[in-house]
């Protein structure tokens, strides 16, 4: 996905539900990151949700290891 900010800079996103509540995970900035890289980082958040985690909170598990 690449929705425009009221700036008008891009983003890619993986958007999900956890809860029945919508969820949005930011991969990057567009141009910065290519579509090839957002696709690769959507599939690592869709093996994520298989495994019954969230992608925003197993990031946030990560940096606080860091």
């Amino acid at each position: 996905m690449n929705p425009r900010t009221k700036t008008g800079a891009k983003s890619w996103f993986y958007r999900y539900e956890v809860g029945g509540k919508g969820r949005k995970k930011g991969l990057g900035a567009y141009p910065t990151i290519t579509l090839e890289k957002a696709r690769t980082a959507a599939h690592e958040c869709r093996l994520l949700r298989q495994q019954g985690l969230d992608p925003i909170d197993y990031a946030k598990q990560l940096e606080e290891k860091r």
